[in-house]
């Protein structure tokens, strides 16, 4: 169980770095040339989503571990929850620390746009975390 952790933090940060980071500086700025000409990138802004995503990985993937062991048809589900499970927890934390308390005020396009990309990764980033955790490291033991 303890090996199975750590691959699952290993895993969580590399995948969290090239999905949730670079997939999501991708998705930022394909949102952003939907709704405007000009968007403006920095190194500064870049290297703060690639660390977040990092950190939001290494942090959310040993849940993968916890939703394994809710049962044997819950396993085969465990990446998408996962996924699931670290957007709407990465929604309550942007509103919390950004202090989001009424509306979003942005074009349609951008909200269903960000919505969309971004729900995609999240539940790409479940199940890549899922197959490689599998993959290094021994399988949950099993009860039936």
């Amino acid at each position: 169980m303890t090996r199975r952790i750590g691959v699952a933090l290993v895993v969580g940060l590399v995948t969290g770095f090239v999905i949730l980071g670079i997939g999501g500086r991708v998705a930022m700025r394909v949102t952003a040339y939907a709704i405007t000409a000009s968007p403006k990138m920095t190194v500064s802004g870049t290297l703060l989503v690639l660390g977040i995503g990092s950190v939001w990985g290494c942090v959310t993937a040993p849940f993968l571990i916890l939703f394994e062991g809710v049962g044997p048809r819950t396993r085969q589900y465990a990446g998408l929850i996962l996924g699931l499970v670290s957007l709407l927890l990465s929604v309550l934390v942007f509103a919390l620390v950004g202090g989001f308390v009424g509306g979003i005020v942005a074009p349609p396009l951008f909200i269903v746009l960000g919505v969309a990309l971004f729900t995609t990764l999240f539940l790409v980033y479940g199940v890549a975390v899922q197959a490689l955790v599998t993959r290094w490291s021994p399988p949950p033991a099993t009860s039936d």
